[in-house]
This record gives C-alpha cells, structure tokens and sequence, in this order.
C-alpha cells in the first residue's frame, strides 16, 4: 500500500473492512467514510498531510495507516504527520540487541543508519516497526535483501 493508495481509497471509498485477526481490529466501510469526512477531507496527493485526531479514533487510524498502507507517521499526543514519501534511510536512536529485539541476527549501536528492506519475503508487523538492514546488499545467489523489524521507539528517519 502507499500514500497514493490511500488518496485512492479516500475518493473512491473501500468496499471491504481493513482488519487484523491478530491485533483483533477492524474499519468498516462506514468508520472509513466517517474518517474520510473527519479528518482527511483537505487531504492532499502532493505533500506530507498532518491533521489532529480525537482519542477515540486514534487506534484505529494509526492500524490504518501503519498496517494497512504502511505509511511513515508521526504521532506527537493526537497529532498525527502523515509522510508522502516513506523514509529509506534511518538512524538508530537507542542500541538495538538481543534484550530488546529478540529476533534479531546482529546488534546495532546507536547512530548506526539502516535501509529500508521491504522484501515480499519478509514479515514485518508494521504496527511495531518497520523492515530494516545495515545495507542494500543482496543475499549472494538470490534477488533478497536480509530484513530484520526494528521497531519505532529505536529509529528516526535521517533527514
């Protein structure tokens, strides 16, 4: 998904509900529609959209636009910063290692930048994170990029 899907969905409307059996949430059509009309009515397919959202509706935008679109946002409080275009490089705000992401191969100091790695292959619970690696090298013999979910308290886009 991507922020032109996004202004897609907000003039046409979807037809099915957006849903996770896993974080157990759903948008219906109709709470779309209702977000369409709230909040993303002066949205804009040219630049970076930020809007304030009430705290009832903050969960489920931000399942929305995390999970469904795989949108950068940032949240300050109910103010929420939707980025055009999805950061590929990041810096490493906090230490990285086994304690704090169990699955990950290798650990990461602080200021070490990551790639994004978005691999059909690789799983990646968006909510939490995002799919990153130490560089854009592929695994030899193969059309992969190694990926590793690092989440977002431990990286910040480098501008």
């Amino acid at each position: 998904m991507s922020f032109n899907q996004l202004h897609t969905d907000l003039t046409k409307g979807i037809k099915r509900p957006i849903r996770s059996r896993k974080h157990v949430i759903s948008v219906t059509p109709e709470e779309f529609n209702y977000f369409h009309e709230m909040y993303f009515k002066d949205f804009n397919l040219h630049q970076d959209f930020e809007f304030v959202v009430q705290k009832k509706d903050k969960e489920k935008i931000v399942f929305m636009l995390r999970y469904y679109y795989n949108l950068w946002i940032e949240i300050d409080e109910l103010s929420i910063k939707i980025a055009k275009n999805f950061p590929t490089i990041f810096l490493v705000t906090a230490p990285i290692n086994k304690s704090n992401h169990p699955h990950c191969p290798e650990e990461f100091k602080k200021g070490t930048l990551l790639y994004l790695s978005n691999s059909r292959y690789a799983t990646c619970n968006w909510l939490e994170g995002v799919p990153l690696w130490k560089d854009k090298d592929k695994v030899k013999g193969t059309d992969l990029i190694p990926s590793c979910q690092i989440n977002y308290a431990y990286i910040r886009p480098k501008i």
